[in-house]
């Protein structure tokens, strides 16, 4: 029955999904300060481009920083230059860093609206066949895509990362687009046997956006969604024994269950273990088929006109270009350098941990959209993956992305949830295709009922959310970013800023206006290109020939991995006389766990 689902408006859907964007990402942009280590990066990376007029080279005092590409860096710097053009000073800010990714966020849902109605929707194909048919499930695609959008747009996870200047939810769009463009190539592969260039075309463009986003990790989520896609998709539709399949989960099982079992440490990861185990042997067991000489020609045949060669080597060259140009700067031993940081900082192998982590955040990442994607997962481990809500080949990519992109964050990464804010827009539309489903399926009244209450809980999450981090997290938790203390300390301390003993956040140099520098004798050094650490002799010398009196930042217990001493006594017992500043406002790390105290130091006489 059908009875609970109505016509749509498009033009009122995204109407009404903008403005439901509207109060949950934008309300508030800049009434918390920077806290976060990611955000308070890009805020000054960001600041120190637009004072140099910098917009190739993304760096740190200085210095060049190339941990991520530009396009964040490029995104704040415009906004910043039209800013510029009614008056103002050209330099990003908090304000440009939250707009970028509030913009980011509502995109991704706007997107993922669209993208979700084509992708369950009719294809031109089968309009043409059965018009009454296809218009049926072109209504049916319409409310799941309403639905995902909803979900999506008030996930826990999803508007944590539109709140906070964290370069991922840049990815939500630009994986969003790319593959629904690389679905429509497809679906004119298997209709019209010829290539769909301006499908292409986007896929393309969307494809070198991610790559500058964040590199080769930003594109895997986009190649796994849509090829692997594919391939299940003709694997589904191909004939296999259940022999063949259970081959195939055999050896997709082995080639990731040992590997990681073999970094296992505890008893604890065994589960991580068999976790990635299964879920290898489903992957092998899905692409069973492909072993078929006559089903892989027509996979073989299908990626040759969706091209994904092309689209990794559009992702590395657009990287290429801008690496080249950067080496032109800075030369290529610094580039190279740095890509190798990186890679060893992020490329985690095999990782039972990882998988456990990551599993972890899925039941919220898109709020009631990722509890309905996990009963939805069951529900199709049962029957299958049949029936009109589905939406034929493009659920196999929404599985693909969501399901492959998982497991590949989970075998090559460390479990960082921020990493797959690209997944989260599958959830939501596994969740949303199959809200509708019961939505169709139950009696009016239910359904009608079922549709009332999941709305009302989607307004208040929206709502809740918007109001929270506009005004509640500022309200509440002021204590959790320093701008208020860095205010106060410039009127203690005018000419002279602060300087920090063992620990150093973005955040400090961003409201400073300037370096901060980092005192640390013990202790792991901050793995940042423009912070060096200095030596408490070197202080003492310096305070010695000058004889001045600095106001220094200092933790209000020693941290985890330096000795178990707390840092004014480490001061006192280095020689250092050390008086309490007077302060009002008060600034918190590690979680609101450890106060920061301003406290004036200066040499013993």
């Amino acid at each position: 029955m059908t009875g609970s689902l109505g016509p749509r408006s498009v033009r009122q859907d995204i109407v009404t999904l903008v403005a439901l964007c509207a109060v949950v990402f934008f309300v508030g942009l800049t009434t918390h300060g920077l806290s976060n280590w990611q955000e308070s990066m890009r805020a000054l990376v960001a600041r120190d481009m637009g004072v140099m007029g910098e917009w190739v080279v993304p760096r740190v005092n200085g210095e060049p920083y190339l941990a991520k590409p530009p396009m964040v860096y490029w995104c704040q710097l415009a906004m910043a230059r039209v800013r510029g053009v009614f008056g103002g000073d050209g330099v990003p800010g908090v304000f440009e860093l939250r707009l970028t990714v509030a913009l980011a966020a509502m995109l991704g849902v706007v997107a993922t609206y669209v993208v979700a109605r084509r992708m369950l929707g009719a294809s031109p194909g089968e309009r043409a066949a059965s018009p009454e048919a296809a218009a049926q499930r072109d209504r049916i695609a319409r409310h799941a895509a309403w639905w995902s959008a909803l979900f999506l747009g008030t996930g826990i996870l999803y508007v944590r990362s539109g709140r906070t200047g964290e370069l991922d939810i840049l990815l939500a769009p630009w994986t969003v687009v790319a593959i629904g463009a690389l679905y429509v190539a497809y679906e004119s592969h298997v209709e019209r046997r010829r290539m769909h260039w301006r499908a292409l075309a986007v896929g393309g463009i969307a494809v070198a956006g991610a790559a500058l986003t964040k590199g080769p990790p930003g594109v895997v989520t986009i190649l796994l969604g849509a090829y692997g896609g594919i391939a299940l998709a003709i694997g589904a539709d191909a004939a296999c024994s259940s022999r063949a399949r259970a081959v195939g989960a055999a050896v997709g099982g082995l080639a990731l269950g040992v590997p990681t079992l073999l970094n296992v440490h505890e008893v604890g990861h065994v589960v991580g273990v068999v976790l990635v185990a299964g879920a290898g042997a489903m992957v092998g067991a899905g692409l069973a088929p492909l072993a078929r000489w006559e089903t892989f020609k027509g996979f073989f045949l299908a990626m040759s006109r969706t091209h994904p060669v092309g689209m990794a080597l559009v992702a590395v060259g657009a990287v290429y270009g801008w690496m080249r140009l950067v080496s032109e700067g800075i030369g290529a031993e610094a580039v190279k350098r740095a890509v190798s940081s990186e890679t060893d900082a992020n490329l985690v192998l095999f990782d039972p941990e990882s998988i456990l982590s990551n599993l972890e955040v899925v039941p919220y990442a898109s709020g009631i959209g990722s509890v309905m994607a996990i009963v939805s997962v069951v529900w199709l481990v049962r029957r299958g993956p049949r029936g009109a809500w589905c939406g034929g080949a493009g659920l196999w990519f929404v599985i693909a992305w969501a399901g492959l992109g998982l497991l590949a964050f989970s075998v090559l990464g460390k479990g960082v949830a921020r990493y797959m804010t690209p997944l989260w827009p599958a959830l939501a539309i596994l969740g949303g295709a199959f809200f509708t489903h019961v939505l169709m399926a139950a009696e009016q009244k239910r359904g009608d009922r079922a549709r009332w209450v999941v709305g009302a809980v989607v307004v208040v999450m929206g709502l809740g959310q918007g109001v929270w981090y506009g005004y509640g997290r500022e309200r509440l938790y002021p204590h959790r970013h320093p701008r208020t203390m860095f205010e106060e300390l410039q009127r203690l301390s005018p000419v002279l800023p602060p300087i920090s003993l063992d620990y150093w956040t973005p955040a400090y140099d961003f409201y400073a206006g300037t370096h901060i520098r980092l005192y640390q004798d013990v202790g792991p050094r901050v793995p940042v290109s423009g912070v060096e650490p200095e030596t408490l002799e070197s202080l003492m010398e310096e305070l010695k020939r000058t004889g001045q009196r600095r106001l220094m930042l200092v933790r209000g217990t020693p941290h985890r991995s330096v000795l178990p001493e707390l840092p004014l006594e480490r001061l006192s017992r280095a020689g250092f006389v050390v008086e309490p500043a007077e302060v009002v406002s008060e600034y918190r790390i590690d979680n609101g766990k450890t106060r920061v105290r301003p406290v004036w130091i200066s040499a013993s006489r």
